[in-house]
């Protein structure tokens, strides 16, 4: 008897670890604008998302961002990363895409907010200028998290994306999607990844 108490107990131990070390990811959208200012954000030819992730970990918090067009990976790029000593319980993901008048293209740019400041990462986005361009007219939105993601610091996970279709062809984000599926459904898309190593 006493030895199946013992079992029992080192079970339930083993349990109680197993359950604290699952969810050591959590990852909620936030904004970028916040109160009326949501509303300018619009008309700044901008396009914006933010995220805050609340890690436990001791991995490196690495950032990527992919493109997808017609259901096709075209590009996939390493961006920032918060080294595993700055990184603080909740770090938080900014993220911006900008006409570029100059270039023709959109520049996108994203900041990381951690415990010792800020870091940034700047990208100019070839090929497509969703704001403005003689050839082709796009729709365009964002897609976000819904609800909180609890992962484990396992895997990449996608935490924002864009998806635009050529013309009147647009579908509104669909909430009962995950971001990947809707931006490898997209006429063009980008999604924005986390990973830990």
């Amino acid at each position: 008897m006493k030895k199946l108490s013992i079992f029992i107990l080192i079970i339930s131990i083993s349990f109680t670890f197993i359950g604290c070390s699952k969810d050591e990811v959590v990852i909620k959208s936030s904004k970028f604008f916040e109160g009326d200012a949501e509303r300018i954000g619009a008309h700044l030819e901008m396009i914006t998302g933010c995220i805050k992730i609340n890690y436990s970990g001791d991995k490196n918090v690495r950032t990527k961002y992919e493109i997808w067009e017609n259901g096709e990976l075209e590009d996939s790029k390493d961006g920032i990363s918060i080294p595993a000593e700055s990184v603080k319980r909740e770090n938080e993901i900014s993220i911006s895409i900008q006409d570029d008048i100059k270039t023709g293209s959109m520049n996108m740019k994203y900041m990381v907010k951690y415990s010792e400041g800020y870091g940034g990462f700047t990208q100019s986005l070839e090929g497509i200028n969703l704001f403005n361009t003689d050839e082709e007219n796009w729709g365009f939105g964002t897609v976000e998290i819904q609800d909180a993601i609890h992962a484990t610091d396992n895997g990449e996970i996608a935490v924002w994306g864009v998806i635009a279709f050529n013309g009147s062809k647009y579908k509104s984000p669909n909430n009962s999607r995950t971001i990947e599926e809707q931006v490898k459904d997209a006429e063009w898309g980008l999604v924005l990844k986390v990973y830990f190593e």
